[in-house]
């Protein structure tokens, strides 16, 4: 009930307009994943960790050989139906951590609220992991030009293990548009060992 009250509020408020933020020109969002990860430890139990934006920042960092996180973002390319880590004021592409590809959507005639159901690509790999289900809100001026984005969704993927890394599953949710405030917290106290 919790979550229909919540998405009718950002329905409401995207359909009248009360938001304040407009859409970029490039169609560039705010976007916050909070996932939890669960891996094997080194003792053969499970491990439960947060993993989000600082998550996706910080790996996006090392992999441009950058130490400093000051500038980064994590924003939704809605004509690429990405994520993106974008750095400074020309929003330089660093990295595409999640790439999305429906499988199934409906809307209303109007294309004003979307359900959909996205295969999840992680990264460059050309087979998808997981899924996304998120509700679409879009507003539009008297132009059909659009205004205001919104999209909310529950997120599950999974990654192989590698060289140094275990196998992980990871679900939470993706929030995208005026209500996504990314996290500052490091560890977010959900860090948990299962032994």
């Amino acid at each position: 009930m919790k979550k229909l009250r919540i998405e009718l509020l950002s329905l409401a408020l995207v359909a009248s307009g009360l938001l304040t933020a407009s859409a970029p020109a490039q169609n560039l969002f705010n976007a916050v994943v909070a996932t939890t990860r669960a891996m094997t430890n080194d003792t053969g139990g499970l491990s439960y960790s947060h993993y989000g934006n600082h998550e996706i920042l910080r790996a996006a960092a090392a992999s441009a050989g950058l130490t400093n996180l000051h500038g980064l973002r994590l924003v939704y390319n809605l004509t690429n139906d990405d994520l993106e880590v974008i750095s400074g004021t020309n929003d330089m592409v660093l990295a595409t951590p999640l790439t999305f590809v429906d499988n199934v959507s409906v809307a209303r005639t109007n294309n004003t609220v979307i359900e959909r159901l996205a295969w999840v690509f992680v990264g460059s790999d050309t087979n998808a992991t997981g899924t996304l289900q998120a509700t679409e809100y879009s507003h539009f001026n008297s132009s059909n030009q659009l205004t205001h984005f919104a999209l909310t969704g529950r997120l599950q993927f999974a990654t192989p293990a590698s060289d140094t890394n275990a196998a992980a599953v990871y679900a939470g949710e993706l929030n995208v548009g005026p209500f996504a405030a990314p996290d500052h917290d490091d560890d977010h106290g959900h860090n948990h060992d299962h032994r």
